[in-house]
């Protein structure tokens, strides 16, 4: 499994974690280092479910919570089969008698220190497994992927916990502070993420894990230890698909005889209505193009043809019933 897909996994076990059948949000907690497999057992064992179980993780933080460095520390470390500790007891032998466990931790400071690590301004030089440094040093954030138009990641506030967001990248010269890129965060608005914002760094015991994109022409190519990827790649928790040659490919492209849409920043088209050419297909979670298949979307009943184009304005058949279908494709006698 690659750096990347290791790096999502672990923050997700955080941002993702379902008990009992309920999704929770897992607090934040001043200095809590929880690891997500002592939370699980922890709710697990209550034997609570919903908004029951919800609130005795609130109500529990010292047992359920975890701060910004004990989410980047453990999904960076596990992402690196351990490389980020070993490095950090060897450059810091005196933080607690060079045994930085999960439970001791390493703090944002040292974990966004230009010391340890290269510092990164420009956008398009930021790369999977960055640490961002916020509050000047006191808040710390970890890049979970990067693509030509968008950088995602992950960390654990005081308002909002543990959780996945994005920056829109306008100007991929430009600082993240910059008037062309927009934070999209349930936790700040994009000038309050801004001006908490200091500074990229990508730590040197990260660096070889590295993936990164590159342009060469009009054509973007993904490499991961130096290495010129091809086929499908998860990257960052989105799948894309890079020709034999490594090209990041885009549009309607046929795979082992199944369509798939990707978009314009090579992201695959999952669970989603695309329009292309003045018609509605819809994208299957994994991002087969659906035929001859019903879909429900937002109570609505909507039907596509063995080509994929969604029926509109029309009426037909199906599996004996005469079905109609008005101008938007919503099907008026489901």
């Amino acid at each position: 499994m690659s750096f990347v897909t290791e790096l999502n996994k672990k923050c997700k076990e955080y941002t993702n974690m379902v008990i009992n059948g309920t999704k929770i949000q897992v607090p934040y907690y001043l200095s809590g280092k929880n690891l997500p497999s002592a939370i699980r057992d922890t709710l697990t064992a209550t034997g609570k479910s919903g908004a029951e179980l919800q609130e005795w993780a609130n109500n529990h933080k010292d047992d359920t919570g975890v701060d910004c460095s004990g989410l980047v520390y453990y999904a960076l470390n596990e992402a690196s089969n351990g490389s980020v500790r070993s490095y950090f007891e060897n450059v810091i032998p005196n933080e607690n008698g060079g045994n930085l466990t999960y439970s001791w931790g390493i703090s944002a400071a040292n974990l966004t220190d230009t010391q340890y690590g290269v510092k990164i301004t420009r956008a398009a030089d930021m790369v999977p497994g960055c640490t961002m440094r916020s509050a000047n040093g006191g808040h710390v954030l970890v890049i979970t992927g990067v693509s030509p138009s968008r950088i995602d990641y992950t960390h654990s506030n005081a308002s909002s916990g543990p959780h996945a967001a994005y920056i829109s990248i306008g100007n991929p010269n430009a600082d993240l502070k910059d008037s062309a890129q927009t934070w999209h965060d349930i936790a700040y608005t994009d000038s309050m993420a801004k001006s908490y914002y200091n500074y990229t760094v990508l730590l040197n015991c990260i660096s070889q894990y590295a993936g990164k994109w590159v342009k060469t022409g009009d054509f973007w190519y993904y490499y991961e230890s130096g290495q010129k990827l091809t086929g499908w790649q998860d990257i960052g928790g989105f799948w894309y698909y890079l020709g034999t040659d490594g090209k990041m490919l885009t549009g309607w492209q046929q795979i082992n005889n199944v369509w798939y849409y990707l978009h314009s920043d090579g992201r695959m088209a999952s669970s989603e209505w695309v329009e292309s050419n003045g018609e509605w297909y819809y994208l299957h979670q994994d991002g087969s193009m659906a035929t001859n298949y019903w879909i429900e979307t937002d109570g609505k009943w909507y039907y596509v043809e063995a080509d994929g184009t969604m029926i509109r304005n029309s009426s037909k058949q199906i599996d004996g019933k005469i079905y109609n279908f008005d101008a938007n494709g919503v099907c008026l006698n489901p």
